[in-house]
């Protein structure tokens, strides 16, 4: 028994796989406390991501959008949201820190997940804490979106233009505001939200740039 777990621990994508496990229970069960709780959460976080310590700076941006979001995000009583939030961090986290660690091979398709799991809890959050009625609070999304994106177009396309980014961070900010007058449910928003930008961006990266 003892032989076959250090088997499996030697396989990098099953020792992924446990982590993002572990990662899920400790969202589910500490995201709806607070004060030591929130404390321990965010230092799983930072020890998830920062070991092995390589490439770090490269996914920064991912890793504190992703990590401010899940701990600004409201607190859902219904054990499905929680449990589909923790599964969908836990997730987005493995993939990031896969990705970041070259556990997989095709690194560019899955750090579009990354990308596009960033970009969706931006958008949840704008939708479902109501950020578009201040405009600290949309200042501080322009600036996420300017930095997720900055690091969206050097990783894919290598390119360390500022404005792309900003063309991006704008659009986003208008579209949000766009698909939040829309009758429709708040989730029905976050997809359109995700849908939108990620085109955008993926526009800005496989046509302009390859372009030049």
């Amino acid at each position: 028994m003892a032989e076959k777990l250090k088997l499996v621990w030697k396989n990098q994508e099953l020792r992924l796989a446990l982590k993002a496990l572990t990662l899920a229970l400790i969202i589910y069960y500490t995201r709806l406390e607070s004060g030591f709780w929130m404390i321990f959460l965010a230092g799983a976080l930072l020890w998830f991501y920062f070991r092995p310590p390589m490439d770090l700076q490269k996914f920064l941006t991912s890793f504190f959008v992703l990590t401010i979001s899940l701990i600004l995000f409201p607190k859902f009583i219904s054990g499905f949201v929680s449990g589909f939030i923790a599964v969908f961090y836990a997730a987005a986290f493995s993939l990031l820190v896969g990705v970041k660690n070259l556990v997989f091979l095709r690194r560019d398709v899955l750090y579009y997940i990354v990308y596009a799991a960033g970009i969706g809890s931006l958008s949840a959050l704008y939708f479902y804490i109501r950020l578009g009625s201040s405009i600290f609070a949309q200042i501080g999304l322009f600036i996420a979106v300017f930095f997720l994106s900055k690091e969206f177009f050097w990783i894919l396309g290598n390119e360390k233009n500022k404005i792309l980014p900003a063309a991006t961070a704008l659009i986003s900010i208008e579209l949000l505001w766009v698909v939040s007058i829309l009758p429709i449910w708040h989730f029905s928003k976050v997809i359109f939200g995700i849908l939108g930008i990620f085109l955008f961006s993926d526009f800005l990266l496989n046509r302009l740039l390859r372009m030049v």
